[in-house]
Order: C-alpha cells, then sequence, then structure tokens
C-alpha cells in the first residue's frame, strides 16, 4: 500500500488512479486488495483474477466498492456478452487487434452502450481514439506511445483529454521511414 498511497499523495484526489493485477490474485487475495485500496478512491481495479475466470470476476465485482475493467483478454463480443451477463466486469476493455479489429470493436461498443456500461480501449490509440469517439459510454483511451513513433501526427492532448483528428481517414497517417528504420 505504501507505493499506492505514494501515487495517490502525487497525483492528487482530482486525476483517476487505476489499479491492474494482471490476472494474479485468487478471489479472496483480489477481495481483501480491493478493500485495502478503498481509502486511496481507486477509479478502477482491472483483471485482478484470471480473465477467463468469469464467474470470478463477477465474486470480486460482487464484493467491492470499485469498478472492474476487462477485456483486453477476449476476442469477440459474445465473449463481451458474457462479461455483462456474469456481472464480470462494469467497465469493457476491447483490444483493437486481439478483438477482430474495427467492426468487432464497434460492436462490442454497441454493446457497452446498449448497457450504459462505460468503455475503454487497450493499447493502440492512435487507432482506439476515433473508435471510442463514436461510442457514447466512452470512458477513455488508454494512451502507451509504444506505437507512436511510427505515425507522422501524434495524439494531442488537451487538459488530460486526447484530441481527435480531423484530417481524413484514421486522422493519423503512418511515416513509412519509421517503419523502415523500426522493422528493417
Amino acid at each position: 500500500m505504501p507505493r499506492v498511497k505514494a501515487v495517490r499523495a502525487a497525483i492528487g484526489s482530482d486525476i483517476g488512479l487505476m489499479i491492474d493485477a494482471n490476472q494474479v490474485l485468487d478471489v479472496d487475495a483480489a477481495i481483501r486488495l480491493g478493500d485495502a485500496l478503498v481509502p486511496f478512491d481507486i477509479a478502477w481495479f482491472e483483471e485482478p483474477v484470471p480473465a477467463h475466470a468469469l464467474e470470478d470476476s463477477a465474486k470480486v465485482a460482487k464484493a467491492l466498492r470499485m469498478p472492474i475493467a476487462s477485456g483486453e483478454n477476449e476476442y469477440t463480443r459474445y465473449g463481451f456478452r458474457r462479461m455483462i451477463e456474469t456481472g464480470a466486469a462494469s467497465i469493457l476493455m476491447p483490444d483493437l487487434q486481439r478483438v477482430g479489429g474495427v467492426t468487432e470493436f464497434s460492436r462490442v461498443g454497441a454493446l457497452a452502450a446498449s448497457f450504459d456500461l462505460p468503455i475503454s480501449s487497450h493499447l493502440f490509440p492512435e487507432m482506439s481514439l476515433q473508435l471510442l469517439a463514436h461510442v457514447p459510454t466512452a470512458h477513455s483511451l488508454e494512451y502507451v506511445e509504444w506505437f507512436a513513433p511510427l505515425y507522422k501526427e501524434k495524439i494531442k492532448l488537451v487538459d488530460g483529454t486526447a484530441q481527435i483528428p480531423d484530417a481524413p481517414g484514421w486522422g493519423m497517417s503512418l511515416d513509412r521511414d519509421a517503419i523502415h528504420h523500426h522493422v528493417l
């Protein structure tokens, strides 16, 4: 807890603090940790138990007073529907690459909206930004700069909010020289 306390103190109370357990806990440990995190006003607890163990995730979600985020390891809208039906997650996180691309991501977004559930992306912010823009329950864009060097344009952040580019297509173009440099 000292590290969580230090991070909360450093970022203040106006910024959401998310915790990702990366699926390493069992139900009891996840509930104990979740309870211990309550004083730090956690925005979400991501995948505290193995992602495929939906019933376990549902037990954790029911026991805790914070949202459970999950979905980066789900591959279809049907799996997301099962997550919703079991109560395994209250914030859905499709990964554009794993979920089957634009069409399936959009379907997950529509499914989340039909249940008034927030959706956040998992990685690929340059592409996910445009997809989240059309989901009425979009919550947040996971912003990791792993692929940023491959694009000519950069995502612009204004007061912590990603700005949707207005250029044609995705609004961002690949930098062929950078791709050549990183791939070859």
